[in-house]
């Protein structure tokens, strides 16, 4: 039986939507359509303010109002009906492609220069940011998403990584076009300026600090940032050292960077700061050679253009009189009258408010600006794209934003690096580079769950760490309640590992396994006498503890992070990646970085607890909980079960 398809008009699905998200507009009432918008493009993450519940009302909803099966009639679904939900972006000028092959985020997006170019290379984005709002709506009409929208909301002090992580979903290109005016402050470098003396680590400095907060606690694969080219002057040169120094060694990343004149692709000398930084380093990028040639003004001038972009004689006559005066003095504003044969000068955000930089020679009148659309063109942005309702903003939206024709040359270099580097890796390996949304997906709904079902057992509570190490020894292989009655009788009657030793009782018969009473014994003896460690290195040198135990010792009891692997959790992660759990499989390096990398910077004790009692309650061996699972909608085991039914 093949899935059925519901067909939803997007205008109309969001509305419905907003209608539907009653908390939210409560909650963040500025940012229910973004909300909104970027959940219907990727329907399979939970945007930032949202959670699964509101999440499934809006499933529900469009389920509930809208027509299938050939259009007979209005349908009402179950939460687990097996439904495709297909909404029509037919009204929208640039959707997102039908399959994406990478995903992007868009960091102080303007009106969508960076999506233009990355779009149209098969990638998708999933989180977009702008503060402006005549942008961001002109960045919705073209691309059906509303950007969320003052990016300190995600990165201020009051924000943790944590909730840095589970709000921000993950993309594998950061790209950003950031402000560069807090960097400005001659004499004084931006970290002391901000207060910023040991890293990124909540710091409340500028908009290059806030995303690279995000991108210390994301991890995407590559940075695509852009600024303007002076920035190497500011600050006597101290701002660009603590932008490569931050990229370079608090990130880790490797850093590539170029000064670009972007006259070879579009009519307008435009030259800016570009950096390209590779989380996995291996001197493969290189940015695009670009022909050695300029693009003509002409070519992109329009054939008629309305009176009203003709300066006015008052206005003529000042550019004259001001250019005159300053030319005699050696400096500041002089006015352009453009070569047409040429490219352009650069057009900024101010261009609207008298043309000075580029005017256009008309005969027997007054030169005139440029329009809206021909300042469209001299950034690459096709005629199609739809602009502002007022010159005004149009001309600052586009006087802000990237050449989208070179976004896209290095874009595709970036591409190709990345796929040189998935190629290499292993096809196991591949989870940790292609799943990275699906980890944020899995992380924040385990977390979640372990919140809401926390088992209160009495190991978890102890004081004394070695109670705790020997309840996890206990644990291993054996089920918390056979182990409940052995550790309390165990911990009311031992307080250290000599009183053990004097006095040693068979604890592990009692638990069916008799071999460990041996190993448990000369442990203890070994503490006796070396004490009990608090490094990985040395725990496993104890007899009888192995990497699961010493990790969930360290994790669990010792607040040092460190992610677990045994047979229910490994159990877990294969089915929802979709891979094998072999014992074969546990014994692999990157299933302990793919648990590294799920397990949270800072609530990783909560997690642990929530992933091991997810395991044993829900995703059990034999018959797990499908219907209360609260991955079931990308777990890739529940996905072959269904169409298995079918």
């Amino acid at each position: 039986m093949s899935m059925p398809k519901v067909l939803l008009d997007y205008s109309a699905a969001v509305a419905l939507l907003e209608e539907a998200a009653m908390d939210l507009r409560e909650l963040r009432p500025n940012e229910v359509l973004a909300a909104v918008t970027h959940w219907l493009q990727a329907q399979g993450q939970t945007p930032p303010y949202c959670d699964d519940g509101l999440v499934e009302r809006w499933r529900i909803a469009l389920q509930s109002n809208t027509a299938h099966d050939g259009g007979q009639g209005q349908g009402r679904y179950s939460t687990g009906s097996p439904l495709e939900l297909n909404v029509s972006t037919a009204s929208i000028p640039f959707p997102p492609p039908p399959k994406d092959e990478f995903t992007f985020s868009d960091l102080f997006a303007g009106i969508g220069g960076f999506r233009l170019a990355l779009q149209g290379l098969g990638g998708r984005c999933v989180f977009a940011c702008e503060w402006n709002k005549s942008a961001k709506v002109t960045y919705f009409r073209n691309f059906g998403i509303v950007p969320y929208g003052d990016i300190k909301q995600f990165t201020g002090q009051e924000i943790s990584d944590d909730e840095i992580d589970n709000l921000i979903p993950y993309h594998d290109i950061l790209t950003a076009g950031f402000p560069c005016q807090p960097f400005s402050l001659a004499g004084m470098p931006a970290r002391n300026h901000f207060g910023i003396e040991t890293g990124l680590n909540g710091s409340q400095g500028d908009a290059f600090f806030d995303l690279m907060r995000i991108a210390t606690v994301k991890k995407p694969r590559a940075l695509f940032l852009e600024n303007v080219r002076n920035i190497f002057s500011i600050d006597h040169g101290n701002t660009f050292s603590t932008i490569r120094h931050s990229i370079e060694e608090e990130l880790g990343y490797e850093f590539h960077y170029a000064i670009i004149d972007s006259s070879a692709m579009v009519p307008q000398r435009r030259k800016r700061l570009y950096i390209v930084a590779l989380r996995e380093a291996s001197n493969q990028f290189e940015f695009p050679e670009f022909a050695n040639r300029q693009l003509p003004l002409r070519s992109i001038l329009q054939d008629e253009v309305p009176e009203k972009y003709t300066i006015s004689d008052k206005l003529w006559a000042s550019h004259i009189m001001r250019s005159e005066r300053n030319r005699a003095r050696g400096t500041g504003f002089t006015v352009k009258v453009a070569k047409v044969e040429e490219p352009s000068p650069t057009i900024v955000a101010r261009y609207g408010k008298d043309g000075k930089e580029c005017l256009i020679a008309q005969e027997g009148r007054n030169p005139r600006k440029l329009t809206p659309l021909e300042c469209a063109r001299l950034q690459g942005f096709p005629d199609s794209f739809v602009r502002a309702d007022s010159d005004t903003a149009s001309y600052r939206q586009f006087g802000n934003s990237v050449p989208v024709p070179v976004i896209e040359r290095i874009g595709q270099n970036i591409i190709k690096t990345l796929r040189k580097q998935t190629a290499v890796k292993g096809i196991a390996e591949m989870a940790l580079s292609t799943g990275r949304e699906d980890i944020d997906y899995l992380r924040a709904r385990v977390l979640r769950w372990g919140r809401q079902n926390f088992n209160h057992f009495p190991w978890r509570s102890v004081k004394n760490p070695w109670h705790a190490l020997a309840a996890e020894i206990m644990l291993q292989r054996t089920k918390a309640d056979q182990v409940l009655p052995v550790f309390m009788g165990f911990a009311a009657k031992y307080r250290e590992p000599a009183d053990f030793v004097a006095r040693p009782t068979p604890l592990f018969s009692r638990l069916g396994l008799p071999i460990r009473d041996d190993q448990f014994l000369a442990l203890n003896r070994t503490i006796t006498i070396v004490g009990l460690p608090n490094e990985k290195a040395k725990l496993l040198e104890l007899p009888g503890v192995g990497d699961y135990v010493a990790s969930a010792f360290l994790s669990l009891h010792l607040e040092k992070r460190a992610g677990l692997i045994d047979a229910n959790t490994v159990r877990v992660y294969g089915r929802f990646f979709g891979f094998e759990t072999d014992p074969e499989t546990r014994r692999k390096r990157w299933l302990v970085d793919l648990a590294e990398e799920i397990t949270p910077i800072r609530v990783f004790r909560d997690y642990n607890y929530a992933i091991i009692d997810f395991s044993r309650e829900i995703c059990t061996p034999r018959k797990p909980q499908h219907e209360m699972c609260p991955l079931r909608r990308k777990c890739r085991y529940l996905q072959n079960v269904v169409d298995k039914r079918r």
